[in-house]
């Protein structure tokens, strides 16, 4: 079986990226922030209710969310024209995150994705949205404390990979977060709409103390490509 970095050679795997910051933070802490990569940060507010989970994006239900708007390519670190959006908030003890995208390319026959076993590597083959959440971002400097990060693979029939990566430590694949999802596909429109959730206790997060935290955040939207 090809490798993950062997498989990212062969697919279109677009990207948008942020530090997402979960409560409001002093100009000179933000600043603070920007040392520790990209520099793309945004403060959350709380949702006002949580999102009802049912591949619909009624209006209002993220009005409260951050958002971005189109993907970068990065292999070619450039916009991609295929459109695409995504939403990152939390209400109460979870997480919430969602993408509206261009429908993936289909294969000939069949469906756009194949339903799999949780943390079957295959979820990776196949037409997804990947999520990579780092918790412990503040300490990448320093090395102190927990280094785990967290890879979350969802395809648009909701198979799940869900894995903890600790530096120096072998893949976790135990780490089985409760994990919440949703997914409708409009044909007649062509989108493709994902929303998921994500307790925050199984980020390492106590729900009661967010003020001044802060969360790493990649939303990747994988196609496969080509379809033989």
């Amino acid at each position: 079986m090809l490798s993950k970095k062997e498989l990212l050679r062969r697919y279109s795997v677009l990207a948008a990226i942020g530090l997402v910051c979960m409560a409001a933070l002093q100009a000179g802490e933000a600043a603070k922030k920007e040392s520790l990569g990209f520099g793309h940060c945004a403060t959350l507010s709380p949702l006002k209710k949580a999102p009802a989970l049912d591949g619909k994006i009624e209006p209002g239900e993220w009005d409260n969310a951050t958002r971005t708007v189109n993907f970068m390519d990065i292999i070619f670190n450039m916009m991609e024209p295929r459109g695409g959006s995504t939403y990152c908030g939390y209400h109460g003890d979870r997480l919430y995150i969602a993408m509206i995208s261009e429908l993936p390319p289909r294969p000939a026959k069949g469906p756009y994705s194949a339903e799999y076993t949780r943390d079957a590597d295959v979820v990776f083959d196949a037409n997804g949205i990947e999520i990579w959440l780092d918790p412990n971002r503040d300490r990448r400097e320093s090395q102190d404390g927990d280094q785990s990060f967290y890879q979350v693979i969802l395809n648009t029939v909701g198979s799940i990979e869900d894995v903890r990566l600790t530096p120096g430590k072998t893949t976790d694949k135990g780490w089985n977060a409760e994990v919440q999802s949703a997914h409708g596909l409009d044909h007649e429109k062509k989108l493709w709409t994902a929303e998921i959730s994500i307790p925050l206790k199984d980020l390492g997060y106590d729900p009661a103390s967010l003020q001044e935290k802060s969360i790493g955040v990649l939303i990747s939207r994988n196609y496969k490509a080509p379809w033989n």
